[in-house]
This record gives C-alpha cells, structure tokens and sequence, in this order.
C-alpha cells in the first residue's frame, strides 16, 4: 500500500497488534462470522495509527452473549459436482 513493502503494513484486531514482523502478514486470523466491521486506512490514517508508512488495516470483531448462536456450514469439493470440461468430447 502506498508504495511501501508489505512489512511497512499495520493489523490490528479490536485496536491490539495482529502484525506478524517475519512476513509481513497477520497473526490471527478470525471466521468471517466473528467480523463486525474492517476499515483499511491509508494515507487518512489518525496519529493513534501513525507508526506503519503503509496501509493499516483494523478489524472490529463481534460482540457475545451468554446465548448460544452461531452458523454451520460445509465446504464439499468433489469430482461428483464438477462441471464438464471444455475440451471434453462426451457428457
């Protein structure tokens, strides 16, 4: 972002370092379900943000409750479900 190497880049979860110094990447990386709201900030970004030159990226996770809730999903990936190819002769 910016011009900058990707080590020059800012994550955080819930305002808390998520930088991983070696790659340049993210520590943790949360579901999907558990985002509430990301802002991608770039050269707009607040002193409170102001020690990466590249982009910083925030990320504000859900809030829980005592109730139990949540999301179920699977991920099938077979050759039963593929469509046909395009150099395929036969159906």
């Amino acid at each position: 972002m910016n011009g900058q190497r990707p080590e020059s880049n800012n994550f955080l979860i819930d305002g808390a370092d998520n930088f991983n110094g070696v790659d340049g990447g993210f520590v943790l990386k949360p579901p999907v379900d558990a985002i509430a709201e990301f802002r991608i900030l770039t050269h707009t970004a607040n002193a409170e943000f102001g020690h990466s030159a590249g982009s910083t990226t925030n990320i504000i996770t859900r809030t829980g409750t005592n109730a139990v809730h949540g999301a179920l999903w699977e991920f099938l990936r077979n050759d039963a479900f593929d469509a046909k190819s395009f150099f395929a002769t036969s159906v």
